[in-house]
């Protein structure tokens, strides 16, 4: 099964960086990347279905943030895992039951980190 991944980043190294571990570690992945939260919800819409794997930035520009982009797919029923990201506080035990999701505070010893996110798809 070909892994399709959804990354939600505002900065730009990150973004860069992500796609390039990513496509090194799992050659046939298909990544598509967002910089803001609102771009984002028609391709969810249109793919939810397709998609193995969400990585969110919490903070990104926009009305909408990586959790209202998880409620999102949560709401439409995509079982898919979700990975929020931040440097900031961390969700409550609430939040991450509440919307099933999985928090890795930045900043990320990127490769390493990649593989601990794959592991949600591959299980």
């Amino acid at each position: 099964m070909t892994l399709h991944i959804v990354h939600l980043e505002d900065e730009k190294d990150l973004l860069e960086g992500m796609k390039f571990v990513l496509e090194e570690l799992e050659p046939d992945a298909y990544v598509i990347q967002f910089a803001k939260a609102d771009s984002i919800l028609d391709y969810i819409d249109a793919h939810a279905d397709e998609i193995s794997l969400f990585i969110l930035d919490i903070r990104v520009p926009g009305p909408l943030n990586g959790f209202d982009v998880a409620r999102h797919i949560r709401k439409i029923g995509c079982t898919a895992a979700i990975i929020v990201t931040s440097a900031y506080e961390p969700p409550s035990p609430q939040l991450i039951q509440e919307l099933d999701i999985h928090y890795f505070r930045k900043p990320w010893d990127l490769p390493e980190t990649v593989l601990k996110m794959l592991a949600y798809v591959k299980n």
